[in-house]
């Protein structure tokens, strides 16, 4: 049974687009023909949807095997392959990313834990069981498909933040945050662009370095646009 912090519903459109690549119309098109439908879709045109942990990393999939070139009438029976094969493989984002308690494996899919902390436990959990080998990737495109999610990390298409910003799904509502904390950007930038404190007001507030002020507000900025 899969866990409730994967299923509850916590990310907005906008997040999901950027993060996965696939345009917020290219989400409603999902949405409309059943694809891809976010766990919570208010009532009426506008209303606000809500996407989960699993929504999201299934955007991300659904975008890269485009990216790959698989056609779109395809596309619904691969994302179920993906269930079907690949255990808990939306866990592998995660897992990948967390380096400071499980590292991936140089070569496939899979990780090694370094560190037990009592709130990842039940992540090393749910972890996926079986390692995928990476020399039937070019075989497998669910493989392949895999190991570059797991490549990219938690933040998918706005990776290079990685270092001083994660997405956790028991962090927050998996919402991104700064690292170790429970700041989320969006905030942090809120207060920043509204005039309120300077960076360096907010790291002195929030007990963080310039440097993760800058790249919340940085971050948050490159989700607008």
């Amino acid at each position: 049974m899969t866990e409730q912090a994967y299923v509850a519903a916590t990310l907005r459109s906008r997040v999901v687009s950027r993060l996965s690549g696939a345009s917020v119309g290219q989400l409603s098109r999902w949405c409309g023909n059943g694809l891809l439908q976010p766990t919570s879709l208010g009532e009426g045109r506008g209303s606000l949807r809500l996407y989960s942990w699993i929504d999201y990393c299934k955007a991300r999939a659904a975008q890269r095997l485009l990216d790959e070139g698989l056609s779109r009438s395809r596309l619904r029976q691969n994302l179920i392959r993906l269930d079907e094969e690949i255990e808990d493989w939306f866990c592998l984002p995660l897992l990948a990313y967390q380096s400071h308690v499980i590292v991936p494996k140089d070569h496939g899919v899979g990780f090694t834990i370094i560190e037990k902390q009592s709130a990842m436990e039940d992540f090393i959990r749910a972890a996926p069981r079986r390692t995928l080998s990476a020399e039937h990737s070019e075989e497998e495109p669910l493989l392949k498909l895999a190991m570059t999610l797991q490549s990219e990390g938690a933040l998918g298409r706005l990776q290079a933040y990685g270092d001083v910003i994660t997405m956790d799904p028991k962090v927050c509502g998996g919402y991104p945050v700064v690292t170790g904390t429970r700041l989320e950007t969006g905030h942090l930038a809120a207060i920043h662009e509204k005039g309120f404190q300077s960076t360096e007001e907010i790291a002195e507030r929030y007990a963080l370095a310039v440097t993760q002020v800058h790249a919340a507000v940085e971050f948050e900025r490159e989700l607008a646009a």
